[in-house]
């Protein structure tokens, strides 16, 4: 394996809602001088008035997407139209996903932190798991991750199930990462396998 920058780490961070990504995020962030790129937030910033899929978002679904006496685009509004479109989320996504990978690219050549950790919704369907050394999979059982997203939002057991059926199987997660992270509640083991992960990425070049 040869790293993309010599004096960069990067890491993509990919599994199912609930497992423990942010977690993940945060330790190496604390401990392995990290920068945290999310990419669902960047999506969220180049939707913005002047950003880069502004327009072509408005070419494509119309100005009914946005907010109503505002110049913003309504992501409720945006969901509802791509649902309606004939090509739903595909189109979205050829439209997204370039300029989401642009612009994580930009941020990564001009940081000047040891670690970078990407996330993604869709690391590897969009293709941006390519900017990575290493794929993680931060895997928890099931009923951990339906009790972490039910103590942080006020979901029921049945929505979050349908979200884990729109994701990737664990198969397909397994298989789109180099590397698997078991982030069970109450063990620490985690973090020591971070490390030692970590330390034979820096010994890499």
């Amino acid at each position: 394996m040869k790293r993309r920058f010599e004096n960069k780490i990067i890491i993509g961070l990919t599994g199912g809602a609930g497992s423990g990504k942010s977690s993940v995020a945060e330790y190496i962030m604390s401990g392995h001088d990290g920068e945290f790129i999310h990419c669902d937030v960047i999506a969220h910033e180049l939707m913005e008035p002047g950003g880069a899929t502004y327009e072509p978002l408005l070419k494509e679904y119309g100005k009914g997407i946005m907010e109503p006496g505002s110049n913003r685009i309504s992501r409720k509004a945006l969901t509802l139209a791509v649902k309606d479109s004939p090509k739903g989320f595909e189109r979205l996504n050829e439209i997204t996903h370039p300029r989401v990978t642009e612009e994580v690219l930009k941020r990564m050549e001009a940081s000047d932190h040891k670690v970078l950790i990407i996330e993604a919704a869709l690391l590897i369907e969009s293709g941006i798991s390519k900017l990575c050394d290493d794929v993680w999979y931060i895997y928890a059982y099931e009923e951990e991750r339906i009790s972490r997203i039910r103590a942080s939002r006020d979901w029921s057991v049945e929505k979050i199930k349908e979200i884990f059926e729109n994701q990737l199987s664990e198969e397909e997660f397994r298989k789109g990462a180099t590397f698997v992270l078991e982030n069970h509640d109450g063990s620490e083991t985690w973090k020591k396998e971070a490390d030692e992960r970590i330390m034979l990425l820096d010994a890499i070049q």
